[in-house]
């Protein structure tokens, strides 16, 4: 038997990829199609696998956060990004996934998710010297 290294096929079927968790302050959420969160400076994490059925843990990984990530970030073995002190606005997260011969996948796996522009903020109108003492003071919801 004898090895002729030019006759080895390129592998030319890009990994299936899958999200398979995401996080929220280190608790898992689940993002449906255009969810929409509450205000707050949150952390996420994201974790996704690529599955290929050759070379399976040579896969590789590029992603970006549209809203917050300007480029595609490098090439990467890691299988999850972590992201920290996500403001108010609109994001989607992509990921793409590359196999041992560097095929990937034309179209990114993507999710959208929204973070509220509205803060609800509760006021008491009984501050010092405004309401008699012992009176029933209403609250107020503010958007800000």
């Amino acid at each position: 038997v004898k090895y002729d290294p030019h006759k080895v096929k390129k592998n030319m079927i890009p990994p299936i990829i899958n999200l398979f968790s995401v996080k929220l302050n280190d608790r898992e959420i689940e993002l449906n199609k255009d969810t929409v969160l509450p205000h707050d400076d949150y952390r996420m994490r994201f974790d996704f696998i690529g599955i290929s059925f050759k070379a399976n843990t040579r896969v590789s990984y590029q992603y970006k956060l549209e809203g917050y990530d300007v480029d595609w970030s490098d090439n990467t073995f890691n299988n999850f990004v972590q992201y920290g002190k996500l403001s108010e606005g609109d994001y989607t997260f992509l990921v793409k996934a590359y196999n041992s011969d560097g095929v990937g996948n034309k179209i990114p796996l993507s999710i959208k998710f929204s973070i509220s522009h509205m803060r609800v903020v509760l006021l008491n109108i009984c501050a010092k010297g405004i309401a008699n003492p012992g009176a029933i003071c209403p609250k107020i919801t503010c958007f800000l």
